[in-house]
């Protein structure tokens, strides 16, 4: 089997999600046009994640890399995911709020929902990196797409925080309230109570 220094140079090889400036890279629409196309606050959030991942591989390297993979996976795979959750909250601190509200026979109902910012770059790297793997090292390809399947799935979801239903009944309105998430239910423009809740309640995946 492979060492854990040929698994980590294959995926770093594969996440490029950093340029020599160490600074997220931009893609072919964005050359030139990078600040139209990025949210400032969160690029950097992201770039820091990517800078963490690449400095915990290094550790990883330098502590085990003569050993084999297949004993220390679990450290590297802990990095990847580390890594993936931080992005995960970073968007869900960015998320946007988005209102529906539907009509059904007499019954009228108003829902809020927090929506995370959509898997982008990042993760794309991230699975980048684990596909690299599978091209240099193909005795991993089992583990690895079963490790990019697991990202995929774990894009987190909006978030209902409100809902209202109102009914008439004999010409007469009701209604009810459900706060779903009271702990944002005041706080829900605020990023951080949003990251907060988001680091609580996305679970780290275990690969």
């Amino acid at each position: 089997m492979p060492s854990v220094k040929e698994v980590i140079d294959a995926f770093t090889e594969g996440f490029q999600y950093l340029d020599g400036d160490n600074q997220r890279k931009s893609r072919w629409y964005e050359v030139g046009y990078k600040t139209f196309f990025a949210q400032k606050p969160l690029t950097q959030d992201l770039e820091n994640a990517a800078k963490t991942c690449k400095r915990e591989l290094g550790c990883l390297r330098s502590l085990l890399g003569e050993n084999d993979f297949t004993a220390n996976k679990k450290a590297f795979f802990d990095i990847i995911a580390r890594a993936l959750k931080t992005a995960q909250v970073k968007r869900c601190g960015a998320a946007s709020v988005k209102t529906d509200t539907f009509q059904s026979g007499n019954e009228f109902v108003l829902e809020r929902n927090l929506v995370p910012k959509k898997a982008g770059l990042f993760e794309e790297q991230l699975t980048a990196g684990l596909e690299k793997i599978k091209t240099k090292l193909p005795e991993l390809r089992s583990e690895m797409d079963i490790a990019i399947e697991k990202i995929i799935a774990s894009e987190p979801k909006p978030l209902l925080f409100f809902h209202e239903n109102r009914k008439t009944i004999n010409g007469r309105m009701s209604s009810s309230e459900t706060p779903y998430v009271h702990e944002l239910q005041h706080s829900y423009m605020n990023a951080e109570a949003r990251e907060e809740y988001a680091n609580k309640t996305i679970e780290t995946l275990t690969f």
